[in-house]
């Protein structure tokens, strides 16, 4: 709670010293590129800094979302597919029950009985990591057998639904054991 205080402290105390601040200017001063903006957010805001940019891609992701069909669109959508996912605890989970990250036997015991992985501890970071890496795998395959135009974005969007709505999800797609997603006490996600 002190971490998600001080973070949404950090943003007011930013706003009130720029108040002629707004988050189109910036968007503009990067070019509409959302891959710059994402990595200056954590400059403007040292909460949001995170191995993985999680935050501040989601940020720059929901903001496409929300402007994506109006003509003056502050993001190039280009340049969304230099993004990656937002690497947090439902991704991993995911690409575990679809035999896409293996993890070996000793993470395996500690997501079965629900212990905590420290933040930003080996254990944590290579899961993390490894997400986003089985993540590229699924973009690239969905680009060339679907849309050139996928992006992580995308691919976020259909694991988050995978993991949403797993009953629903088709036979066949997740070929290993559902378990608890991991477990670590951060504001990183």
């Amino acid at each position: 709670v002190r971490q998600r205080t001080a973070a949404l402290r950090e943003i007011g105390e930013f706003l009130n010293k720029n108040i002629d601040f707004t988050f189109i200017k910036l968007f503009q001063k990067y070019k509409q590129n959302a891959y710059l903006v994402s990595q200056y957010l954590p400059v403007l805001f040292p909460t949001w800094r995170d191995p993985f940019f999680k935050r501040s891609q989601l940020f720059v992701g929901m903001t496409y979302g929300r402007f994506q069909d109006w003509a003056d669109c502050p993001i190039d959508a280009d340049s969304l597919s230099d993004l990656t996912i937002f690497s947090d605890y439902k991704a991993p989970q995911t690409l575990i029950a679809m035999g896409i990250i293996e993890p070996r036997s000793q993470l395996l015991t500690r997501l079965h009985r629900k212990e905590f992985l420290a933040s930003g501890s080996q254990k944590e970071l290579e899961l993390r990591a490894a997400s986003i890496i089985g993540a590229d795998m699924i973009t690239e395959n969905l680009k060339s057998l679907v849309d050139e135009s996928v992006n992580s974005l995308n691919t976020d969007f259909l694991l988050w639904s995978a993991s949403s709505r797993a009953a629903e999800m088709p036979s066949g797609l997740f070929t290993h054991e559902w378990l608890n997603h991991h477990y670590t006490m951060t504001t990183d996600y």
